[in-house]
């Protein structure tokens, strides 16, 4: 689908440029036309389609009365499937649906260490329909993984696309059932650090250890996200997108360790294309040029914490970089991430904040 286009880093620069909320406000107002949002993308989809709402809801799997309610009065799919059966419809290509997914509904694109997500990817390759990647995924059976076995995703997804056909498909599943249930490890790993971390931080000021509950009611996180990470860690369910980002501001995390969560979780770096996430980049640009202590805090404790020789590295970069520059706090008052971020959405009021509000 056509987008109103502009370069999202330009759209990123002119956000951590701004002085003050005023300056921000200017830079959302001027750049109103660049701005993601669903009603707008299905409204292009429908008028470069030539179908009527009837013809074009047949073809995405939906009805004529919610397209109609999208494209007149607003909202949105509430269900990443349905934004895969819109994908199928549209004859999309894998990395079109996976930027609708990402950008408008929230999700994660498809991963090939998913079995439902993987049958999508071979239909899709194949040019087939939604109904074919639901036909192919319970036409697979699973088993218990064996933890010990190991493969890089994009290898994964390389040998998904070259199959044949559902018979080499449904084979190659048989012979690899493992390697689907293997999933996330790295998001839940990189999560689990930075909660052992604040955990950590918790025993050394209450001079006791914390189980996940204590430490959620201790910082104030709702109840809600001790489900969403136990979906995560047991079954491997990656949260939607604006829990993530609550998730991240909850754990103080700085906009590199924000975007690096949300990259594991196979989605983009928070867009400067949303309006919402472009008050967000201004907003924690501030905090981490004000307080360069957060950076280097997370970096030194994350180091001693942390297995991912990756992370490890981007670890001992930030504590190197803070140390040789003799980087200096604003003696403002701190307040926390969370805290900073809702005093400014709720002076800005925006209505794409609603549902990051109520996550804190």
């Amino acid at each position: 689908m056509r987008e109103q286009t502009l370069d999202t880093s330009y759209l990123a620069r002119q956000a951590e440029k701004c002085e003050d909320n005023d300056d921000l406000l200017e830079i959302l107002r001027r750049n109103e036309q660049y701005y993601l949002n669903w009603k707008s993308f299905i409204n292009a989809a429908l008028d470069e389609s030539g179908l009527s709402y009837q013809q074009f809801a047949q073809i995405c799997g939906i009805s004529k009365n919610t397209l109609k309610k999208w494209c007149i009065s607003g909202g949105a799919p509430r269900s990443r499937s349905t934004y895969i059966k819109i994908g199928f419809g549209l004859g999309m290509t894998e990395a079109e649906l996976n930027r609708m997914l990402v950008r408008y509904g929230g999700y994660h694109g498809l991963y090939a260490k998913d079995l439902f997500d993987a049958a999508c990817l071979f239909t899709l390759k194949k040019g087939g329909s939604y109904g074919d990647a639901l036909c192919l995924y319970d036409r697979c059976s699973s088993r218990e993984a064996d933890p010990g076995r190991e493969e890089e995703t994009i290898s994964l997804h390389g040998q998904l696309l070259k199959l044949d056909d559902a018979a080499h498909f449904l084979q190659f599943v048989q012979e690899n059932q493992d390697l689907f249930a293997i999933q996330r490890s790295k998001l839940s790993q990189y999560i689990r650090d930075f909660l052992h971390m604040r955990q950590w931080e918790l025993a050394i000021i209450e001079g006791r250890s914390f189980s996940l509950h204590a430490w959620a009611e201790a910082i104030g996180l709702p109840p809600r996200f001790e489900k969403i990470l136990s979906s995560l860690y047991q079954h491997g369910s990656i949260p939607r997108r604006e829990q993530l980002i609550a998730l991240g501001l909850y754990l103080d995390m700085t906009p590199d360790s924000l975007n690096t969560m949300l990259e594991l979780a196979h989605m983009e770096g928070l867009c400067a294309r949303n309006r919402l996430e472009c008050v967000l980049i201004y907003a924690l640009h501030k905090i981490d040029i004000l307080h360069p202590d957060l950076s280097f805090s997370n970096a030194q404790q994350l180091l001693q914490i942390t297995r991912d020789p990756e992370l490890k590295k981007a670890c001992s970069f930030v504590v190197r970089d803070y140390l040789e520059n003799s980087y200096h706090s604003s003696e403002e008052e701190t307040l926390s991430v969370v805290e900073s971020i809702h005093s400014l959405l709720a002076e800005l009021d925006l209505e794409e904040a609603t549902q990051l509000m109520e996550l804190l």
